[in-house]
């Protein structure tokens, strides 16, 4: 998953939506379709799960 990608690179507080963004490889219209915002993704990313 994208999210946890950026996340591992650059830590939560300095991972941007724009570093999700171009890991998913998503639109922001997308992104924000799915996600309220940066927390929401990360708690669904932590909820998936490794892999």
């Amino acid at each position: 998953m994208g999210a946890t990608e950026a996340m591992a690179e650059h830590g939560y507080a300095a991972t941007s939506v724009a570093h999700i963004l171009g890991r998913a490889g998503v639109s922001r219209t997308t992104f924000y379709e799915l996600f309220d915002d940066k927390a929401d993704c990360f708690l669904a990313a932590w909820r998936r799960g490794p892999g």
